[in-house]
Protein backbone atom coordinates (compact mmCIF):
# COMPACT_ATOMS: atom_id res chain seq x y z
CA UNK A 1 0.00 0.00 0.00
CA UNK A 2 0.86 3.45 -0.65
CA UNK A 3 2.36 5.94 1.96
CA UNK A 4 0.39 8.29 3.70
CA UNK A 5 0.26 11.36 1.99
CA UNK A 6 1.82 15.08 3.04
CA UNK A 7 -0.69 17.28 4.52
CA UNK A 8 -1.18 20.41 3.12
CA UNK A 9 0.04 22.60 6.56
CA UNK A 10 1.00 26.04 5.78
CA UNK A 11 4.40 27.36 6.89
CA UNK A 12 4.82 29.07 10.15
CA UNK A 13 4.11 33.29 9.78
CA UNK A 14 5.01 35.39 12.73
CA UNK A 15 2.27 36.92 14.59
CA UNK A 16 2.79 40.18 16.11
CA UNK A 17 1.38 42.20 18.03
CA UNK A 18 0.25 40.23 21.11
CA UNK A 19 -1.42 41.86 23.76
CA UNK A 20 1.05 40.62 26.14
CA UNK A 21 -0.40 41.86 29.74
CA UNK A 22 -3.54 42.25 30.90
CA UNK A 23 -4.32 44.98 34.15
CA UNK A 24 -7.04 44.14 36.21
CA UNK A 25 -8.29 42.93 39.76
CA UNK A 26 -10.00 40.09 38.93
CA UNK A 27 -8.21 36.78 39.20
CA UNK A 28 -8.95 34.63 36.14
CA UNK A 29 -10.84 31.46 36.37
CA UNK A 30 -8.17 28.51 35.98
CA UNK A 31 -8.44 25.20 33.79
CA UNK A 32 -5.32 23.89 33.26
CA UNK A 33 -1.64 24.50 34.99
CA UNK A 34 2.06 23.22 34.12
CA UNK A 35 4.41 24.69 35.95
CA UNK A 36 8.27 24.25 34.77
CA UNK A 37 9.94 24.77 37.76
CA UNK A 38 8.80 26.55 41.47
CA UNK A 39 8.77 30.26 40.01
CA UNK A 40 8.06 29.68 36.12
CA UNK A 41 4.98 28.17 33.98
CA UNK A 42 1.78 28.08 32.08
CA UNK A 43 -1.65 28.21 32.64
CA UNK A 44 -5.15 28.30 30.76
CA UNK A 45 -8.07 30.08 31.65
CA UNK A 46 -11.23 31.33 30.74
CA UNK A 47 -9.14 34.58 29.24
CA UNK A 48 -6.82 32.62 27.28
CA UNK A 49 -3.09 31.27 27.68
CA UNK A 50 -1.27 32.93 31.10
CA UNK A 51 2.36 32.92 31.62
CA UNK A 52 4.18 33.54 35.34
CA UNK A 53 7.51 33.69 36.77
CA UNK A 54 6.89 34.27 40.28
CA UNK A 55 5.16 31.03 41.03
CA UNK A 56 1.87 31.59 39.84
CA UNK A 57 1.37 35.46 42.38
CA UNK A 58 1.06 37.03 38.87
CA UNK A 59 0.26 36.38 35.04
CA UNK A 60 0.98 37.75 31.94
CA UNK A 61 -2.04 37.34 29.37
CA UNK A 62 -0.08 35.49 26.09
CA UNK A 63 -2.60 34.49 23.93
CA UNK A 64 -1.67 34.33 20.04
CA UNK A 65 -3.06 37.38 18.25
CA UNK A 66 -6.82 36.81 16.67
CA UNK A 67 -7.31 33.80 18.76
CA UNK A 68 -10.56 33.49 20.78
CA UNK A 69 -9.59 32.51 24.47
CA UNK A 70 -12.75 29.45 23.85
CA UNK A 71 -10.45 27.97 21.15
CA UNK A 72 -7.15 27.31 23.13
CA UNK A 73 -9.03 25.43 25.79
CA UNK A 74 -8.71 21.74 26.42
CA UNK A 75 -11.53 19.73 23.84
CA UNK A 76 -13.63 16.83 25.79
CA UNK A 77 -11.28 14.24 24.08
CA UNK A 78 -8.27 15.25 25.76
CA UNK A 79 -7.19 13.60 28.89
CA UNK A 80 -5.96 17.43 31.37
CA UNK A 81 -4.48 19.78 28.81
CA UNK A 82 -4.17 17.72 26.34
CA UNK A 83 -3.59 20.52 23.17
CA UNK A 84 -0.46 22.02 24.53
CA UNK A 85 2.79 21.08 25.15
CA UNK A 86 5.90 23.02 26.72
CA UNK A 87 9.80 21.44 26.27
CA UNK A 88 11.05 24.67 29.03
CA UNK A 89 10.06 27.98 30.50
CA UNK A 90 9.97 29.67 27.29
CA UNK A 91 9.12 28.06 24.87
CA UNK A 92 5.55 25.97 24.14
CA UNK A 93 3.19 24.60 21.54
CA UNK A 94 -1.00 25.03 21.60
CA UNK A 95 -3.14 23.64 19.10
CA UNK A 96 -6.27 25.66 18.23
CA UNK A 97 -9.23 23.57 16.17
CA UNK A 98 -11.28 25.59 13.89
CA UNK A 99 -13.51 24.47 10.91
CA UNK A 100 -11.80 22.20 8.85
CA UNK A 101 -8.42 22.63 10.41
CA UNK A 102 -6.42 22.77 13.49
CA UNK A 103 -3.85 25.37 13.86
CA UNK A 104 -0.83 24.90 15.89
CA UNK A 105 0.63 27.82 17.61
CA UNK A 106 4.57 27.92 18.62
CA UNK A 107 6.46 30.37 20.91
CA UNK A 108 10.46 30.50 22.05
CA UNK A 109 10.01 33.96 23.60
CA UNK A 110 6.99 32.97 26.69
CA UNK A 111 4.33 34.16 24.61
CA UNK A 112 5.07 37.74 23.44
CA UNK A 113 5.22 36.36 20.11
CA UNK A 114 3.72 33.13 17.90
CA UNK A 115 4.07 31.76 14.69
CA UNK A 116 1.46 29.60 13.55
CA UNK A 117 1.26 26.28 10.79
CA UNK A 118 -2.31 25.53 9.68
CA UNK A 119 -3.15 22.05 9.28
CA UNK A 120 -5.51 21.11 6.58
CA UNK A 121 -6.01 17.25 5.98
CA UNK A 122 -6.01 15.86 2.55
CA UNK A 123 -9.25 14.31 0.65
CA UNK A 124 -8.31 10.82 2.04
CA UNK A 125 -8.25 11.83 5.49
CA UNK A 126 -11.79 11.76 6.01
CA UNK A 127 -12.32 15.21 7.22
CA UNK A 128 -13.98 17.95 5.04
CA UNK A 129 -14.06 21.60 5.35
CA UNK A 130 -17.41 21.78 7.20
CA UNK A 131 -16.00 19.28 10.04
CA UNK A 132 -14.36 21.12 13.23
CA UNK A 133 -11.86 17.96 14.52
CA UNK A 134 -10.76 17.46 18.23
CA UNK A 135 -7.48 17.82 19.56
CA UNK A 136 -6.41 14.34 21.40
CA UNK A 137 -2.84 15.04 21.74
CA UNK A 138 -0.04 17.09 21.28
CA UNK A 139 3.55 16.45 22.27
CA UNK A 140 7.12 17.71 21.74
CA UNK A 141 9.78 15.31 23.34
CA UNK A 142 12.63 18.07 22.03
CA UNK A 143 12.11 21.76 21.01
CA UNK A 144 11.93 20.40 17.29
CA UNK A 145 10.17 17.42 17.21
CA UNK A 146 6.63 16.75 18.11
CA UNK A 147 3.45 14.78 17.01
CA UNK A 148 -0.07 15.65 16.71
CA UNK A 149 -3.38 13.46 17.00
CA UNK A 150 -6.65 15.06 16.21
CA UNK A 151 -9.78 12.96 15.34
CA UNK A 152 -12.83 14.44 12.81
CA UNK A 153 -15.47 12.59 14.29
CA UNK A 154 -17.25 11.73 17.34
CA UNK A 155 -17.11 8.16 19.06
CA UNK A 156 -19.44 5.61 17.76
CA UNK A 157 -19.19 1.59 18.94
CA UNK A 158 -15.84 2.10 20.12
CA UNK A 159 -14.50 3.29 17.20
CA UNK A 160 -12.75 6.46 16.79
CA UNK A 161 -11.37 7.83 13.39
CA UNK A 162 -7.73 9.28 13.90
CA UNK A 163 -5.36 11.30 11.88
CA UNK A 164 -1.66 11.63 13.33
CA UNK A 165 1.07 14.35 12.21
CA UNK A 166 4.87 14.58 12.36
CA UNK A 167 6.89 17.58 12.32
CA UNK A 168 10.57 18.08 12.77
CA UNK A 169 10.94 21.93 12.60
CA UNK A 170 9.09 22.93 15.24
CA UNK A 171 5.84 22.83 14.26
CA UNK A 172 6.61 24.94 11.05
CA UNK A 173 5.32 22.64 8.70
CA UNK A 174 3.19 19.19 9.29
CA UNK A 175 3.71 15.52 7.94
CA UNK A 176 0.40 13.33 7.96
CA UNK A 177 2.17 10.47 8.86
CA UNK A 178 -1.18 7.62 9.29
CA UNK A 179 -4.67 8.32 8.80
CA UNK A 180 -7.40 5.36 10.83
CA UNK A 181 -10.62 4.92 9.33
CA UNK A 182 -13.37 2.45 9.31
CA UNK A 183 -13.46 2.30 6.09
CA UNK A 184 -9.75 3.05 5.88
CA UNK A 185 -7.60 0.98 7.83
CA UNK A 186 -4.25 2.18 8.24
CA UNK A 187 -1.43 0.61 6.74
CA UNK A 188 1.16 1.30 10.04
CA UNK A 189 -1.18 -1.07 12.08
CA UNK A 190 -2.75 1.90 14.03
CA UNK A 191 -6.59 1.00 14.02
CA UNK A 192 -9.98 3.29 13.82
CA UNK A 193 -11.50 1.01 16.77
CA UNK A 194 -11.11 2.52 19.90
CA UNK A 195 -11.14 5.78 21.63
CA UNK A 196 -7.80 7.51 22.35
CA UNK A 197 -7.31 9.26 25.20
CA UNK A 198 -3.59 10.96 24.37
CA UNK A 199 -0.19 10.56 22.70
CA UNK A 200 3.20 10.55 24.14
CA UNK A 201 6.80 10.06 22.97
CA UNK A 202 10.00 9.24 25.14
CA UNK A 203 12.25 10.73 22.14
CA UNK A 204 12.61 10.68 17.90
CA UNK A 205 11.45 6.51 17.77
CA UNK A 206 9.16 5.45 20.59
CA UNK A 207 6.10 6.70 21.31
CA UNK A 208 2.26 5.68 22.90
CA UNK A 209 -0.93 6.18 22.13
CA UNK A 210 -3.77 5.33 24.88
CA UNK A 211 -7.13 4.94 24.31
CA UNK A 212 -10.08 1.48 25.48
CA UNK A 213 -12.37 -0.24 23.95
CA UNK A 214 -15.43 1.03 24.88
CA UNK A 215 -17.82 -1.64 26.08
CA UNK A 216 -15.12 -4.23 25.07
CA UNK A 217 -12.91 -6.63 26.72
CA UNK A 218 -9.15 -5.81 26.78
CA UNK A 219 -6.62 -3.03 27.03
CA UNK A 220 -6.08 -0.73 24.06
CA UNK A 221 -2.32 0.70 23.71
CA UNK A 222 -0.59 1.47 21.18
CA UNK A 223 3.97 2.00 20.79
CA UNK A 224 5.74 2.43 17.68
CA UNK A 225 9.46 2.46 17.85
CA UNK A 226 9.98 4.19 14.61
CA UNK A 227 8.88 7.63 15.28
CA UNK A 228 4.96 6.70 14.57
CA UNK A 229 5.26 5.33 10.91
CA UNK A 230 4.28 1.54 12.70
CA UNK A 231 2.56 0.54 15.21
CA UNK A 232 1.90 -2.61 17.09
CA UNK A 233 -0.28 -3.34 20.54
CA UNK A 234 1.81 -3.12 23.84
CA UNK A 235 1.26 -5.68 26.08
CA UNK A 236 0.90 -4.84 29.95
CA UNK A 237 0.37 -7.51 32.52
CA UNK A 238 -3.18 -7.57 34.36
CA UNK A 239 -2.56 -7.42 38.11
CA UNK A 240 -3.51 -10.24 40.25
CA UNK A 241 -6.97 -10.13 41.06
CA UNK A 242 -8.61 -8.23 38.24
CA UNK A 243 -10.73 -9.99 36.05
CA UNK A 244 -8.97 -9.86 31.93
CA UNK A 245 -12.41 -9.32 30.94
CA UNK A 246 -12.42 -5.88 32.17
CA UNK A 247 -12.23 -2.75 29.55
CA UNK A 248 -9.50 -0.71 30.74
CA UNK A 249 -8.77 2.97 29.84
CA UNK A 250 -5.07 3.82 29.82
CA UNK A 251 -3.41 7.38 29.64
CA UNK A 252 -0.97 8.85 28.22
CA UNK A 253 2.67 8.42 29.79
CA UNK A 254 4.18 10.47 32.01
CA UNK A 255 8.31 10.76 31.72
CA UNK A 256 10.27 11.07 35.28
CA UNK A 257 13.93 10.69 33.40
CA UNK A 258 15.09 9.21 30.27
CA UNK A 259 14.72 5.41 30.24
CA UNK A 260 12.23 6.25 32.84
CA UNK A 261 7.77 5.85 31.68
CA UNK A 262 5.19 5.50 33.85
CA UNK A 263 1.78 4.50 31.88
CA UNK A 264 -1.38 4.93 34.42
CA UNK A 265 -4.55 2.16 33.75
CA UNK A 266 -7.82 2.37 35.56
CA UNK A 267 -10.15 -0.12 35.71
CA UNK A 268 -13.92 -0.07 36.40
CA UNK A 269 -15.60 -2.01 38.92
CA UNK A 270 -17.81 -1.78 42.12
CA UNK A 271 -14.39 -0.49 43.16
CA UNK A 272 -12.37 1.46 40.88
CA UNK A 273 -9.03 0.19 40.30
CA UNK A 274 -5.72 2.15 39.34
CA UNK A 275 -2.60 1.10 38.47
CA UNK A 276 0.47 2.94 37.14
CA UNK A 277 2.80 0.44 34.95
CA UNK A 278 6.47 1.88 35.05
CA UNK A 279 9.52 1.27 33.17
CA UNK A 280 13.26 1.42 33.56
CA UNK A 281 14.03 0.24 29.68
CA UNK A 282 12.09 2.85 27.78
CA UNK A 283 8.83 0.63 27.48
CA UNK A 284 11.16 -2.98 27.17
CA UNK A 285 9.53 -4.16 29.96
CA UNK A 286 6.94 -2.97 32.21
CA UNK A 287 5.99 -3.31 36.38
CA UNK A 288 2.57 -2.77 37.60
CA UNK A 289 3.05 -0.46 40.91
CA UNK A 290 0.44 -1.55 43.33
CA UNK A 291 -2.97 -1.19 43.00
CA UNK A 292 -5.04 2.28 44.25
CA UNK A 293 -8.52 0.65 45.21
CA UNK A 294 -11.45 3.68 45.44
CA UNK A 295 -14.91 4.45 45.46
CA UNK A 296 -14.13 6.60 42.02
CA UNK A 297 -11.57 6.09 39.47
CA UNK A 298 -8.13 8.18 40.07
CA UNK A 299 -8.70 11.25 37.53
CA UNK A 300 -5.28 13.27 37.70
CA UNK A 301 -1.63 12.31 38.95
CA UNK A 302 1.78 13.30 39.20
CA UNK A 303 5.15 12.04 39.03
CA UNK A 304 7.84 14.77 39.65
CA UNK A 305 10.51 11.97 40.04
CA UNK A 306 10.56 8.21 39.77
CA UNK A 307 9.83 7.61 43.54
CA UNK A 308 7.39 10.51 44.54
CA UNK A 309 3.76 10.64 42.80
CA UNK A 310 0.65 11.86 43.87
CA UNK A 311 -3.09 10.74 42.85
CA UNK A 312 -6.56 11.87 42.96
CA UNK A 313 -10.28 11.02 42.34
CA UNK A 314 -13.33 13.74 42.90
CA UNK A 315 -13.47 11.97 47.14
CA UNK A 316 -9.67 10.06 47.30
CA UNK A 317 -5.97 11.65 47.43
CA UNK A 318 -3.15 9.21 47.74
CA UNK A 319 0.44 9.86 47.47
CA UNK A 320 3.94 7.79 47.51
CA UNK A 321 7.64 8.16 48.17
CA UNK A 322 8.37 4.75 46.87
CA UNK A 323 7.40 4.66 43.47
CA UNK A 324 3.88 2.62 43.84
CA UNK A 325 4.96 0.02 46.04
CA UNK A 326 3.01 1.64 48.80
CA UNK A 327 0.45 4.79 48.17
CA UNK A 328 -1.07 6.65 51.15
CA UNK A 329 -4.56 7.47 50.44
CA UNK A 330 -7.02 9.75 52.51
CA UNK A 331 -10.18 11.56 51.43
CA UNK A 332 -9.60 14.34 49.36
CA UNK A 333 -8.94 17.60 51.44
CA UNK A 334 -11.77 20.10 51.65
CA UNK A 335 -9.30 22.75 50.04
CA UNK A 336 -9.41 20.35 46.63
CA UNK A 337 -12.94 19.69 45.81
CA UNK A 338 -13.85 20.09 42.47
CA UNK A 339 -10.23 19.65 41.45
CA UNK A 340 -9.30 19.56 37.66
CA UNK A 341 -6.21 19.16 37.29
CA UNK A 342 -2.83 18.68 39.28
CA UNK A 343 1.05 19.02 39.13
CA UNK A 344 4.19 18.85 41.64
CA UNK A 345 7.51 20.00 40.13
CA UNK A 346 9.24 18.16 43.25
CA UNK A 347 7.96 16.01 45.78
CA UNK A 348 7.49 18.78 47.92
CA UNK A 349 6.15 21.75 45.85
CA UNK A 350 2.90 21.31 43.83
CA UNK A 351 -0.23 23.29 42.44
CA UNK A 352 -3.91 22.60 41.82
CA UNK A 353 -6.92 24.11 40.16
CA UNK A 354 -10.23 23.42 42.18
CA UNK A 355 -12.84 25.34 41.15
CA UNK A 356 -11.45 27.44 38.64
CA UNK A 357 -8.96 28.59 41.42
CA UNK A 358 -5.21 28.17 41.69
CA UNK A 359 -3.71 26.93 44.90
CA UNK A 360 -0.20 25.43 46.10
CA UNK A 361 1.64 23.04 48.42
CA UNK A 362 5.01 23.10 50.09
CA UNK A 363 4.73 19.81 51.91
CA UNK A 364 3.67 16.90 49.76
CA UNK A 365 -0.37 17.89 49.54
CA UNK A 366 -0.65 17.27 53.59
CA UNK A 367 -1.68 21.26 53.66
CA UNK A 368 -3.19 23.30 50.60
CA UNK A 369 -3.23 27.39 50.47
CA UNK A 370 -5.07 29.71 47.62
CA UNK A 371 -2.47 31.48 45.29
CA UNK A 372 -3.77 35.52 45.25
CA UNK A 373 -3.16 35.37 41.74
CA UNK A 374 -3.43 38.78 39.83
CA UNK A 375 -2.83 39.88 36.13
CA UNK A 376 0.52 41.74 35.19
CA UNK A 377 0.31 45.36 34.56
Amino acid sequence: MSAPPQSTASPANSSTGVPSTLTGAEAPSFVGVHMVDADTGWAIADIGLLHTTDGGRSWALRNPEGVKPVGLQPSPATHAWGNAAFTGSSEGWVAAAGPGAVTVFHTADAGQSWSAATVEPESDAEMGQSDTPAVIGLDFPTPTDGWLLTTAGGIAAGVQDIELYRTADAGATWKLLAVATQQRPSPGGLPAGGVKTGIGFTGLDRGWITGYRGSQPGMWLYETADGGKTWHTSALPTPAGISTAASPQSFPPHFTKVGDEVIPVTWPGAASTTVFYVTKDDGATWHATTPIESADPMQLWTWPTDRDAAATSDTTWCVTDNAGDTWHCEPLPAALRGISDLQFTSPQAGWAIADGGLLTTTNNGRSWKPVATRLAK
